[in-house]
């Protein structure tokens, strides 16, 4: 005869022949129960990480993972990862793997050229890593430090009917690391040209007054020497400055929508080719606290028929009031306000 089965092999199983036999209704339950709350940061970086993730992703890009090795090569003559902060490795396997990745660019670099010579030309990758270098300084050893690298080329859409053949492009990069941040919660971000000395016209991102992103083309030197063809658009995002940014964010502040309209008005300005948008905005705000809503940039126009060294701005500006309608003595002082302050910070025009 076959061994009898066994269905009592758990403590439940234990449990539940007792109440089987004893009664359910012979149980005694307390009348009340008790609990202890358990408390975890809202701010949890793998959290936050898979997060965006799934952002990039949704956005076409895709995510790689690469060794923390490098070649050491990389950060001789290097102005901002110099040689002498190398960790390196003890008996490497290979001259490109005999140290401790300072930055993600070079890895990033190196998948991209591994696409290209597979002929994927159209590249949207990202990767979360750690980059790790020594201290020169008094202090720890050793510096490890949290990473988000971003990089583009070629189209930035597939082949398609509708016309979509955006290239790969500055502006693109820096609107990818931008949504990001905002994703993330970091809406106040101020944009400033910077040098560096991996990127052609760098912009740094910065927020609280600290440096979150650095973003740009990649030199043609360090392209070459990682063997990767065309333009490439990189970003490096430091990832432990955004997370420590955004735990000292000021908390979401709600209010009732206004029941009264919005106004807008457009200005086209002439202003150097040297003064960003960025410089225009802030002196708007400055200039307008109360009333003024939003300001855009909608058009950049530089041709013929303005000076060589000019270009010229099409700005709105939308001004509500959240207790009444705004009347049109109110918006013209506003518009003059404006332009006062655009002639004398910016030495804009109207034109």
């Amino acid at each position: 005869m076959p061994p009898a089965k066994v269905d009592v092999t758990r403590e439940v199983d234990i449990i539940e022949e007792i109440m089987r036999i004893y009664g359910p209704n012979n149980i005694s339950f307390p009348e009340k129960l008790n609990a202890s709350l358990s408390f975890s940061s809202p701010i949890e970086s793998h959290v936050i990480e898979s997060k965006i993730a799934n952002d990039l992703v949704a956005k076409g890009f895709y995510e790689t993972m690469s060794i923390s090795l490098g070649a050491s090569e990389l950060y001789i003559d290097n102005e901002i990862h110099k040689d002498e902060q190398s960790i390196k490795v003890l008996n490497g396997l290979s001259p490109d793997h005999n140290t401790l990745r300072q930055t993600l660019l070079f890895s990033m670099l190196e998948n991209a050229a591994y696409n290209q010579k597979r002929k994927q030309q159209d590249l949207k990758i990202f990767e979360f890593g750690n980059t790790y270098m020594k201290n020169l300084s008094q202090g720890t050893p050793h510096t490890q430090k949290r990473e988000l690298g971003l990089l583009i080329s070629g189209r930035l859409f597939t082949e398609n009917a509708m016309g979509f053949n955006h290239l790969a492009d500055a502006v693109s990069i820096k609107s990818y690391v931008i949504n990001t941040l905002n994703r993330i919660g970091i809406s106040s971000i101020s944009i400033n040209n910077a040098n560096h000395a991996y990127f052609i016209n760098a912009i740094e991102l910065m927020s609280n007054k600290k440096s979150i992103a650095v973003l740009g083309q990649v030199k043609q030197s360090y392209c070459k020497r990682l063997d990767v063809n065309g333009s490439i658009f990189a970003a490096l995002v430091d990832w432990d400055m955004a997370l420590e940014v955004l735990g000292k964010r000021k908390p979401i502040e709600y209010k009732e929508v206004s029941k009264f309209p919005s106004v807008r008005r457009d200005l086209a300005l002439l202003v150097d080719k040297a003064v960003q948008y960025a410089e225009l905005e802030k002196i708007a705000f400055d200039a307008e606290r109360k009333y003024l809503l939003k300001v855009n940039l909608f058009d950049i126009y530089e041709g013929d028929k303005i000076e060589q060294n000019k270009k010229s701005y099409a700005l709105s500006f939308v001004f509500q009031d959240s207790e009444s309608t705004l009347a049109e003595k109110q918006i013209e002082s506003m518009m003059q306000k404006l332009l006062k302050a655009f002639e004398e910070k910016a030495g804009a025009k109207l034109r």
